[in-house]
């Protein structure tokens, strides 16, 4: 019984978080072009774009979602320890 506060606050904080980024998306415009979207997947690479076989450089973006799965994977392992130092 005395779980049930922490798994409730899990799951509001996951629910805020998708709410967050899912206006963000609709703001920042990412679902403005549908139509297009279909077909990007048949359209080979134009002779201004790069390749896919060459490597992007590393961005902001790529650094902050290693730091979150840091995060999240060192949560788990404080649950697990925690759960394994309990029993």
């Amino acid at each position: 019984m005395a779980y049930y506060g922490g798994w409730i606050l899990l799951v509001v904080l996951s629910i805020w978080a998708a709410l967050i980024a899912f206006v963000w998306a609709v703001r920042s415009g990412q679902f403005s072009q549908q139509g297009r979207a279909r077909f990007l997947p048949l359209i080979d690479a134009m002779p201004g774009q790069a390749s896919s076989q060459e490597p992007l450089p590393p961005s902001r973006g790529g650094y902050v979602l290693v730091f979150i799965l840091g995060l999240g994977a060192a949560g788990m392992l404080c649950a697990v320890i925690l759960s394994l130092y309990h029993l």
